[in-house]
């Protein structure tokens, strides 16, 4: 079996956003790759007032790395964010960020 298992993801992908929306923001950085904490969040919209609603629009593998898209509902607003994930042989590991259009649910 690969190391990348859909449902390992998901099931990481579910936990990282529920920590998100709980504001737990040192548990959400230890999801990240320490190497790309200087400078994933540049040039990124993320949550920063409370999340009061999710909607996670897929938790999918692209070779051997992940992808999830979340839509994120705050009081200033949606933002639709999207991370790239790989797996360092023992668990998954956020990359990348960027944003996607929210608009209506897909």
């Amino acid at each position: 079996m690969s190391t990348a298992d859909l449902a390992g993801f998901e099931e990481t992908y579910r936990r990282h956003v529920a920590l998100v929306q709980a504001g737990d923001l040192k548990s959400v950085l230890a999801d990240m790759d320490p190497a790309v904490l200087p400078t994933v969040f540049e040039g990124v919209s993320t949550p920063r007032d409370a999340v009061t609603g999710t909607e996670i629009r897929a938790a999918r593998l692209e070779g051997e790395r992940a992808v999830g898209e979340c839509v994120y509902t705050t009081d200033g607003g949606v933002i639709g964010l999207r991370s790239g994930w790989r797996h360092d042989g023992e668990r998954w590991l956020a990359d990348a960020l960027d944003n996607f259009e929210a608009g209506a649910s897909s």
